[in-house]
């Protein structure tokens, strides 16, 4: 159940609803303490309202729940930046470059694979003699 109060602080969020938002996302973390996405969507809340002292427990909370979540890093790094922790704020900023480039680095391979896959099918495909209708 804590997920759907969750689900409803962003909707709320994303209305520009800030307060009925925290209302959602507190009973969220009241039914599951350890809720990262109702914990980010807080701090992110927080963030945006200029509490960055409270924002970040929050989100660093978060981030020990759900180290892969990248927005959740990046909101992070966004409210230690906004707290002028400017060196600390590059520790989820390039942890995230560095996933990302990993990632990128593997649909990459993939797509070249996949592409060169098709390339020799359609090279099969031009070698085969052409029928003649008629």
């Amino acid at each position: 159940m804590g997920w759907a109060y969750g689900e409803l602080g962003e909707a709320l969020r994303s209305l520009d609803l800030d307060d009925e938002a925290e209302e959602a996302l507190d009973r969220a973390l009241e039914i599951d303490s350890n809720n990262s996405f109702a914990l980010g969507t807080k701090g992110q809340i927080l963030r945006e309202k200029g509490e960055h002292k409270d924002a970040l427990p929050l989100l660093q909370h978060a981030v020990e729940i759900d180290p892969n979540s990248a927005w959740i890093k990046a909101e992070l790094g966004a409210a230690l930046y906004a707290s002028n922790r400017i060196e600390e704020a590059l520790r989820p900023w390039m942890g995230l470059l560095r996933s990302t480039q990993e990632n990128y680095s593997r649909e990459l391979a993939i797509q070249v694979r996949v592409s060169a896959g098709c390339s020799r099918v359609r090279r099969r495909r031009s070698r085969s003699p052409r029928r003649r209708f008629g």
